[in-house]
């Protein structure tokens, strides 16, 4: 727990020493970036992790995401990247775009994960392994209140991790442990320049309504003790949770089928032997494998209600928070990530071969290739030696569920199906040694 009646030079001394003896762990070959918006958090992390790098003789990242949702958006990008010009900071940046959010996600959703995906990916641009985020203690007891008000289990009332690992990095919460009060001693002490967002202040969003109570009444020592206690016992509690979990999982987790859209795959049926309380933990437990945020606990009781209602000859779907579906057919529960725009992904060509059938070149030339979504009736042969079938019986035969069929394009030629995506070639209007197809889901 912090504590906050250190003086400004204690607390510069203080949280110095803490990004210190965390970049002292490093090896040789990490790379460290630090994750900077331009609020006084990320700032003031900057700031020390550059002083604690110049010390090692290190290199710092710096890497900023502009959400492009508020008018200074470029003034903040701008502001952030003269500040690296200035302390010989390596500087990158990523733009989100807005319209790419669907409709059922909300902004702070959207942002959340674009901003990890861009951090990510700039990550891997520069050979970076290790990314610091600026959260606080502050920002720790208002997460653990806001998943205790919607009914978390103890993955929720665990709040955020020091570090985790996640698409090949190391992510890490150094001043995790440090309150906002010493961050803004530690900026005051240091002269540091950050910016403002407005939208902070906005109550419509529950974090910062709550932020705006607590800053109203604020949580005396006990009380801030006592609620970092809570969190200490559920992260232990957690760590009970996700060992059993994964041993109770491990055999009934299946390899998803992501050339046609599946983001995971679990056996439904395990789910039957455990009482209604552990299949809570082990759905919890699935979705952090896919790393989407845990839904409320009302939503979670739904979903299982759904789950255990539906027979193996029915077809069930739920919407996720984030927006992926979750649906069961036959055994299995599947994950989908249902695209909410016209992008039907790629088609690409694929080696010819004299022995495999494909597209007529010439007719290729002469016609080209034309992208529909199914219509309903259409038919298809997918080898010589058996009869052609309706599309439906084809995808029931390859256990597509139905969710995924919308998405599944179909491809012409001279106005003939001559694929359909997640099956394969329509013999029936394709020939040997032509140009086979590959259907690719959008990102």
């Amino acid at each position: 727990m912090s504590l906050n009646k250190k003086s400004g030079e204690d607390v510069t001394a203080f949280l110095l020493s803490l990004v210190l003896r965390a970049q002292t762990d490093f090896s040789v070959e990490h790379r460290l970036a630090v994750a900077v918006s331009g609020g006084v958090d990320s700032m003031a992390l900057l700031d020390a992790a550059q002083l604690a790098a110049k010390k090692l003789g290190r290199t710092l990242y710096a890497f900023h995401v502009n959400h492009g949702l508020q008018q200074v958006a470029d003034e903040w990008q701008l502001f952030v990247q003269d500040y690296c010009q200035q302390q010989g900071i390596c500087f990158d940046c990523a733009q989100l775009k807005p319209s790419t959010r669907q409709k059922a996600q909300s902004i702070e959703d959207w942002a959340r994960q674009g901003r990890y995906a861009a951090l990510t990916e700039m990550a891997n641009q520069h050979a970076v392994t290790h990314i610091w985020l600026a959260q606080h203690e502050d920002d720790q007891i208002e997460t653990h209140l806001l998943q205790k008000y919607r009914g978390a289990g103890a993955r929720g009332l665990a709040a955020m991790p020091s570090s985790f690992q996640k698409d090949g990095l190391t992510w890490q919460r150094p001043w995790l442990s440090v309150s906002k009060a010493q961050i803004e001693a530690y900026a005051t002490q240091q002269s540091i320049e950050h910016v403002t967002d407005p939208s902070n202040t906005n109550p419509r969003f529950a974090r910062n309504a709550l932020r705006l109570q607590l800053k109203e009444a604020p949580l005396d020592l006990m009380t801030r003790f006592e609620i970092l206690s809570d969190i200490g016992a559920a992260q232990t509690q957690l760590t009970c949770e996700t060992e059993w979990a994964d041993s109770i999982l491990a055999p009934h987790v299946k390899q998803p089928r992501i050339e046609i859209g599946e983001l995971a795959c679990l056996n439904a049926l395990m789910l039957k032997e455990f009482n209604f309380e552990q299949q809570c933990v082990l759905i919890r437990h699935w979705f952090a494998t896919m790393h989407v945020r845990m839904p409320s606990r009302s939503a979670l009781h739904e979903l299982l209600k759904q789950i255990n209602i539906t027979r193996i000859d029915q077809h069930m779907c739920w919407q996720h928070p984030d927006g992926i579906w979750i649906s069961r057919f036959r055994d299995d529960l599947i994950a989908v990530d249902v695209a909410q725009n016209d992008d039907m992904g790629e088609i690409t060509y694929l080696p010819s071969s004299l022995h495999q059938y494909g597209v007529d070149v010439e007719k290729i030339h002469q016609f080209g290739l034309i992208t529909k979504a199914r219509q309903g009736g259409e038919r298809i042969r997918l080898h010589p030696q058996r009869p052609s079938m309706s599309l439906k019986k084809a995808y029931l035969e390859a256990g597509i569920a139905p969710i995924l069929r919308s998405q599944l394009p179909l491809v012409y030629c001279e106005d003939r199906l001559v694929y359909a995506a997640g099956l394969g070639m329509n013999v029936d209007a394709c020939v040997l040694g032509g140009v086979p197809l590959l259907w690719k889901p959008a990102k």
